[in-house]
């Protein structure tokens, strides 16, 4: 009798451990896909460039606001979402910097920092005195890079969403050193108009700068699910 009950415990173990493994298995498929859906660019390696800083102010607002200042606190909001979204985030400067010895070098750092990453966004500000008018975000894109393209549209689409002026589109760039010299794909995203009153006056508002940061998170968000539908596409074929 002491004999049947040990067999019959130990069928029982063979039957429930496999069911157990299935279990654990499908609780950590679960979780990871949970991670994925909260957590979409895990994986990622961004490199968030606040332009200018230091001796290099970059343009001077109607008021006297300072381009680096909104760069600095547009792009540590914008690494702070892209960490909770799970990115890996390298910023080329969390504080009012100049990373070189002449523009130059400056430029090559932010170049450099890149290098091995999966994105560059550089946080810029516009001006154009001239006509005090124009206003709203901008992303620009180096001609010859597909992929920044492809990030520069999904960005811009995002950034229309709470820019002033939604009709504007994501262009090429020929003359920028960082965009023609990065290794990855890589945009410069021009914020607002700091030559307009009213944006200027936007641009300093913390809100808006969070707004402009999940903005430019979405577009970030867009351009990797396009990428990975792209590739998903291409393996069925």
């Amino acid at each position: 009798m002491k004999t049947y009950y040990i067999r019959r415990r130990y069928l029982l173990l063979l039957i429930l451990l496999p069911l157990m493994l299935c279990l654990l298995l499908l609780l950590q498929d679960w979780r990871q896909g949970r991670e994925a859906l909260s957590m979409p660019l895990v994986g990622l390696t961004v490199v968030v460039d606040a332009g200018h800083g230091g001796a290099d102010p970059g343009v001077v607002g109607v008021s006297g606001v300072l381009e680096k200042d909104i760069n600095l606190a547009v792009a540590q909001k914008l690494a702070a979402l892209l960490e909770n979204a799970g990115a890996t985030v390298i910023m080329t400067r969390d504080a009012d910097l100049f990373l070189g010895e002449n523009k130059r070098g400056d430029l090559q750092a932010r170049v450099d920092a890149a290098v091995g990453a999966d994105l560059l966004i550089s946080v810029h500000g516009n001006s154009f005195p001239q006509q005090s008018s124009s206003c709203g975000a901008q992303v620009f894109y180096a001609s010859n890079n597909a992929a920044g393209e492809r990030l520069a549209v999904a960005m811009q689409k995002c950034l229309a969403a709470v820019s002033a002026d939604g009709h504007r589109q994501a262009l090429p760039h020929a003359s920028s050193y960082l965009l023609k010299h990065c290794s990855c794909p890589a945009v410069v995203a021009e914020v607002g108009f700091l030559s307009n009153a009213a944006e200027e006056r936007q641009l300093t508002d913390d809100a808006y700068q969070w707004q402009l940061a999940w903005a430019m998170l979405e577009g970030i968000v867009a351009y990797r699910q396009d990428g990975s539908a792209e590739n998903a596409v291409g393996n069925q074929e």
